[in-house]
């Protein structure tokens, strides 16, 4: 697990990799900051009750570490505009388990989609053990579909579902897990996400609610008129709106973004010792080709349409037998220019899977590290 300072040190970190959504990612670290600290303060009083219980004749008196009540969050932004990306990319810079869940993929039943105790195993399978899996990050994406969708009987199992949640998120039962005890859950960090789209050409919405005007909830009331039972959305601590990204911004992302398809072309052409760009034509034509899949699907969408580049290609089969050129893609095709002198290390990370060892011990702690 990654040390951080602060939630400052944390967010200044996060932000080379999130780019244009520094309210949101700040307003998440510093949850997923305090989140950690718990962990680690719990993790090691377990540790000191190991040693005590080791060495039995010590009386050293050990007083547990809180036990933190924690409201769900709740992200919302357009479809695309970055939500699993900046969850995903906080949570493995943390180190801390987590799952991402689509929430439409929920099912009562193991024949279609995946049942909460498919959930629970998934989160006991990814973590080291059950105790780090009870400090898991679980993300409900897609959360406001629920309560859109379907028939009658379809939405009274989506409410039943809400209601079964609403025990788990609250910390008061386990996370089923099948032909097994479940996880507590009163140290999970839960966040659920939507896009509420699909609410604005719908009626009528949810169970009881009237077509909104805005495009996402503003408030907790908000949350209940797009169709969120009231003893759910009640219970969220607070509402993360993403920012809506410019052209511009796209644009930029499209070129910096570590998950980019572009910079994903210049890790490859790293390996040939070339370089590639973009002109600033093709980079403006791709923002109005993509303009109805971006009003979509957003950043992905201007992905979409990268990968169709037929250049992108013609510069991948080209490279190997024109090494050490400097590529730059433009609206008719691509050009090249030679770089006799230009010797790049490849910009590629390689991640080594080691054989299993046991885990090293954990450090001597003291009681002065524990601050209850």
């Amino acid at each position: 697990m990654s040390e951080f300072k602060s939630p400052d040190e944390l967010f200044e970190q996060a932000r080379h990799a999130i780019l244009y959504q520094d309210e949101p990612l700040m307003a998440l670290c510093v949850p997923l900051y305090y989140h950690l600290r718990l962990q680690k303060f719990h993790l090691k009083h377990d540790h000191k009750q190991a040693i005590q219980q080791k060495n039995h004749f010590e009386q050293t008196k050990l007083t547990a570490p809180p036990t933190i009540n924690k409201a769900p969050l709740f992200i919302t932004g357009k479809t695309g505009s970055g939500k699993t990306h900046l969850i995903k990319t906080l949570c493995q810079m943390t180190g801390v388990n987590f799952l991402v869940i689509n929430a439409t993929h929920m099912s009562n039943s193991g024949f279609k989609g995946m049942t909460l105790a498919d959930i629970g195993e998934m989160l006991l399978s990814q973590a080291k053990n059950e105790r780090l899996a009870q400090f898991s990050v679980v993300f409900f994406d897609e959360f406001d579909k629920l309560f859109l969708e379907g028939t009658n009987s379809v939405r009274d199992w989506h409410r039943a579902l809400a209601t079964e949640l609403l025990t788990i998120i609250e910390g008061s039962s386990d996370f089923p897990v099948k032909d097994d005890k479940g996880i507590p859950t009163h140290h999970m960090m839960f966040i659920l996400g939507g896009s509420f789209g699909m609410h604005q050409d719908n009626a009528p919405i949810g169970f009881t609610a009237t077509p909104h005007k805005t495009a996402t909830p503003m408030n907790l009331v908000g949350l209940s008129e797009y169709g969120l039972p009231d003893e759910l959305s009640g219970r969220i601590g607070r509402i993360i709106r993403m920012n809506e990204l410019t052209d511009d911004q796209l644009k930029d992302i499209l070129c910096k973004s570590p998950t980019s398809p572009f910079v994903a072309l210049q890790k490859q052409l790293s390996l040939e010792w070339c370089q590639v760009s973009m002109s600033t034509e093709l980079l403006n034509e791709l923002v109005v080709r993509q303009k109805d899949a971006i009003a979509k699907f957003g950043v992905r969408g201007l992905y979409q349409g990268f990968y169709e580049l037929p250049q992108v290609q013609d510069v991948l089969r080209c490279a190997p037998d024109n090494r050490y050129h400097h590529y730059e893609l433009t609206v008719d095709g691509h050009t090249k220019t030679y770089q006799p002198n230009y010797r790049p290390t490849p910009n590629i990370t390689i991640k080594v899977m080691p054989t299993f060892q046991p885990e090293p011990e954990p450090e001597h702690i003291t009681g002065d590290d524990m601050p209850f």
